[in-house]
């Protein structure tokens, strides 16, 4: 779904026309139904094997709890609802003029990254298992790392 995104979204970012920007948004939509099933399943997964296995008070397990379920609920208020804004402009009609204002937005992109970065703290986590310092820090550092990238990647596409 991350993958979906990123190339959807730089597709619809560059696109020169409504109707271009329409189609890959059709790709980038499909995503919002991937995403909530997929952090249901992380998480459930991972609670599952925290029972089984590991405990609740691990720093990683913690921290990698708490991302996850931020990145649901950032996903859902701030991607989720900048892409609906997409999506209502580009049924709108053949306007593009909305529908380039929609995604000229940065948010919705910038947040999409960063939970890129976030996702990837998530997996160091998983797999290096540090304490709290380190846990708390790689997560945050590889967030913002990924707004960064995000900023970056909408400020050029814009510029195009």
């Amino acid at each position: 779904a991350m993958g979906f995104l990123q190339r959807g979204g730089a597709k619809v970012r560059v696109s020169s026309t409504a109707e271009e920007m329409r189609l890959w948004l059709g790709l980038v939509e499909t995503t919002g139904r991937m995403f909530p099933l997929a952090l249901l399943f992380i998480l459930g997964s991972g609670l599952y094997m925290t029972d089984q296995v590991w405990s609740f008070d691990t720093p990683w397990i913690a921290v990698a709890i708490v991302s996850v379920v931020l990145m649901g609920v950032i996903g859902g208020a701030v991607v989720g609802r900048g892409f609906s804004a997409m999506g209502r402009a580009a049924a709108g009609g053949p306007s593009s003029s909305d529908l380039a204002r929609a995604v000229a937005v940065p948010l919705p992109w910038m947040a999409a990254t960063a939970l890129n970065g976030m996702g990837i703290g998530v997996v160091w986590l998983m797999t290096i298992k540090p304490g709290w310092t380190q846990s708390i820090l790689v997560v945050t550092i590889l967030t913002v790392l990924g707004g960064l990238i995000g900023a970056v990647m909408v400020r050029r596409t814009a510029s195009t």
